[in-house]
């Protein structure tokens, strides 16, 4: 698996921005999906400061996923209407977010609701190989739909994970414990190790309830150690960045809200060992607040000192 490149990512990302800009919305195509690519691509261009550059992509990008969402394209496009509805909500919530208009709680309900739909619903068993209908005069699957997902298929897939997400995000706790225990043995997670997603999430959710007591610097280093496992290599190094900003927004904005959106995205660089910090961050460094300030000194100096 590669580990996200930020040099490379900065050379083709004007190409990919001048791509964005020229797309015009076109009725006859699904406009939410590329709106869904377009959130993607914002929070590729940050992470590289062309933050600036894509000014006026993201509240074109709000609109047309209000549009899609309106006129439910998620019964027009893929085979799981759920799938497609948590898809365009999830993007939303996150647009939302970068746009500075803060936490869209309903957003991020109506991407759990979709979720949780999915899960229970979305998965077909193959019973067997394809036979040929006489009546019909074509080949008809052997198989049985909706049927729900195993605990184990969506621990591997990662599904629970963005549950807890969407779950957290949209103030569900209870439900996300609900579920979190519906699936993995219900017991409190220990934040001196390194937490898969979901359980960071679980452990969030059952402070909020008042259920677990664990201290805010605890949390964040949790927090910071279930990055670190992640973002390099799966989320960002795979292309998952909207995925990674949930996250990021998890552990750093919901602690903090006087960080921009900006500014927390940018935290990723915090958290990935393995990705030297490029030149292009630190001449951008007077316009980032302090504490980042003191973070891209720190590397620098460790940088030099390694030399």
């Amino acid at each position: 698996m590669k580990k996200f490149n930020p040099i490379r990512t900065r050379e083709v990302i004007g190409e990919t921005i001048a791509r964005v800009l020229r797309t015009e919305y076109d009725p006859a195509k699904p406009m939410g999906n590329f709106a869904v690519h377009d959130i993607n691509d914002i929070i590729s261009a940050w992470l590289v400061r062309h933050d600036k550059q894509t000014t006026p992509v993201l509240p074109r990008a709000l609109q047309w996923l209000d549009k899609a969402i309106e006129e439910k394209e998620e019964e027009r496009f893929g085979p799981f209407p759920c799938s497609h509805r948590r898809t365009l909500h999830w993007a939303k919530a996150l647009g939302q977010w970068l746009h500075g208009k803060g936490n869209d709680e309903a957003s991020w309900k109506t991407a759990q609701d979709a979720e949780i739909e999915y899960m229970r619903t979305g998965f077909t068993k193959v019973l067997g190989v394809d036979k040929f209908d006489y009546k019909l005069q074509r080949f008809v699957p052997q198989e049985i739909k909706g049927l729900p997902y195993s605990s184990r298929r969506l621990l591997v897939d990662g599904t629970l994970d963005d549950f807890m997400a969407f779950s957290l995000q949209a103030g569900q706790y209870d439900t996300a414990v609900e579920e979190y225990e519906r699936h993995l043995k219900p017991k409190n997670p220990s934040l001196k190790t390194t937490l898969k997603p979901r359980a960071f999430a679980y452990a969030l959710c059952l402070k909020k309830l008042g259920r677990a007591r664990f201290d805010d610097n605890d949390l964040l280093e949790a927090g910071r150690r279930m990055l670190q496992a992640n973002l390099e290599e799966t989320w960002l190094g795979g292309g998952q960045y909207e995925r990674a900003a949930t996250w990021l927004k998890i552990v750093y904005w919901d602690r903090d809200q006087t960080l921009t959106p900006l500014e927390t995205i940018l935290k990723a660089y915090d958290n990935m060992p393995n990705v030297p910090l490029p030149d292009f961050m630190l001449a951008t460094r007077s316009e980032l607040e302090p504490n980042s300030l003191r973070m891209r000194w720190a590397q620098l100096v460790k940088r030099l000192r390694f030399r």
